[in-house]
């Protein structure tokens, strides 16, 4: 609305606009099965949804969907899990432990999407005999079973339950050892059984004091969902983070109408998968112009804003941002950036009409001819080598950068040794002299290299800097103490 409010403005003509949109939604939900073909990793899926809406496939679909799915996920994980993982008497004392509840973590499991296995043991006291109980875990991300002694007592296998307590109800408990066993399913992002501490219990009915189940658990990692065969459920339940399903539902409809341009504000989704995005975005950019019979349509989209993702590596949203930033490689595109709009607190930070406004100075120099100092706030170019120090250039940096409200501030820089310390950035014209005492032999420089990163670089027009590296170093971003 902003963007279009703006363009009427400037341009004094109706601005039509077509919103296809849903929250929370991964690149490849957006992509033709014809555009995810290349991707391996989306075979499966992209088989699934063929045959659930296929009508000569139905029954083939109906074989591989429902309880025989969810049967065999234990015999999947590596090595197999025993069949009385469930019960009191199984041995989990090689099994790590993690304290519940928590976020998936440790192990690589904070990009994780599978199966985990937990397990506590309890003594259910003797004044308990033949009471009846509830289980009461929590949200769990996001799906889950769970047992007491062996004894399945409830399940929450739907989609989309994952802000969800579980309470499940128990008929009868035997005094002693008992086990509490409960499969986790993650399917994307951060998982786990992630409630708060005062929502764990084993809560007898009547006047019995409860049993809280907040401390260490034992855990033991799964099959993994890409391991798998698509997760059993109905052609109905097909759900917006499917492989292709958005496109078929909210872009293909749309193929006879003529557009101007693309507008598209993504990613958040797919933070922890930025190597695929790289590989996805001008995929998706080149599907939708193939849809539209327009080779040139501009596409203009909107660098996902600082957040402090839960559960994720410090850096994974500024590689997110990254793989955004090389897709302005792929010609007619323009990139919105948000470094200094996001809230770390908020997921969706409020102010929508400087994005909008942000959006629509890149089509009105693009795709209008409108002259303007600038459309779009500094991009990194290249690093020189000078001395102790490094000179980085940028695109748009016309009139000059400028360091808002005192010295730069999130700029790391390492030598040949990968070591990044803290640097100190002055802003020299169109370009940063970055250096640290502590690299004598500078050769790469990053800058809001964190997730949640606010930095204070701009320039004349007062846009800011996209975040960046200048290295291809794989690995995590340790920053060492100046001190």
């Amino acid at each position: 609305y902003y963007f279009g409010r703006k363009l009427q403005a400037e341009l004094g003509v109706p601005i039509g606009l077509v919103s296809a949109d849903w929250g929370g939604t991964p690149i490849e939900s957006w992509m033709s099965a014809k555009a995810l073909a290349p991707f391996a990793e989306f075979a499966r899926d992209l088989d699934y949804l063929a045959l659930s809406v296929d009508p000569n496939l139905r029954y083939e679909h109906a074989k591989r969907s429902g309880a025989g799915w969810w049967e065999n996920v234990d015999q999947a994980a590596r090595p197999p899990m025993a069949s009385t993982w469930t019960r009191s008497d199984f041995d989990d004392a090689a099994w790590p432990t993690m304290k519940l509840p928590a976020a998936l973590a440790g192990d690589g499991l904070e990009r994780f999407d599978g199966f985990v296995y937990f397990r506590t043991t309890i003594e259910v006291p003797a004044e308990w005999a033949g009471a009846s109980a509830t289980l009461e875990l929590g949200p769990i991300d996001d799906r889950d079973d769970a047992w007491v002694d062996g004894v399945h007592v409830g399940a929450t296998r739907e989609d989309g339950q994952w802000g969800h307590a579980r309470n499940y109800e128990i008929a009868s408990l035997s005094p002693g050892k008992r086990s509490i066993a409960v499969r986790v399913l993650d399917t994307g992002g951060t998982g786990g059984i992630n409630g708060a501490a005062d929502a764990l219990w084993l809560r007898p009915h009547g006047k019995l004091a409860p049993i809280a189940l907040a401390g260490e658990w034992r855990y033991f990692v799964g099959a993994a969902t890409s391991k798998l065969p698509p997760i059993g459920q109905s052609a109905t339940q097909l759900n917006a983070g499917t492989p292709s399903v958005l496109f078929n539902g909210m872009v293909a409809p749309l193929r006879d109408f003529a557009f101007r341009g693309a507008l598209w504000y993504q990613g958040e989704a797919n933070v922890g998968r930025a190597a695929q995005y790289e590989r996805l975005f001008p995929a998706l950019i080149a599907d939708w112009r193939a849809q539209f019979a327009a080779p040139e349509l501009p596409f203009h989209f909107v660098q996902i804003a600082p957040f402090a993702y839960r559960g994720s590596p410090a850096a994974a949203a500024a590689e997110l941002r990254d793989a955004q930033r090389k897709t302005l490689a792929v010609a007619h595109t323009g990139m919105a950036i948000t470094m200094d709009l996001g809230d770390a607190r908020d997921i969706h930070p409020g102010n929508k009409q400087e994005v909008g406004r942000r959006l629509a100075l890149l089509a009105l120099a693009n795709d209008y001819g409108r002259h303007m100092v600038s459309n779009c706030g500094p991009l990194f170019r290249a690093i020189a080598v000078e001395g102790d120090k490094l000179r980085v250039s940028f695109e748009h940096a016309d009139g000059g950068l400028v360091a808002k409200n005192g010295a730069l501030t999130d700029v790391i820089v390492a030598g040949a040794d990968q070591r990044f310390f803290e640097a100190r950035a002055l802003v020299d014209g169109e370009t940063l002299l970055v250096s640290s005492a502590h690299v004598q032999q500078p050769v790469a420089v990053r800058y809001g290299w964190k997730n949640a990163a606010m930095p204070n670089l701009f320039n004349a027009a007062g846009l800011p800097a996209s975040s960046f590296r200048s290295d291809t170093w794989s690995g995590a971003t340790i920053v060492e103490d100046n001190g």
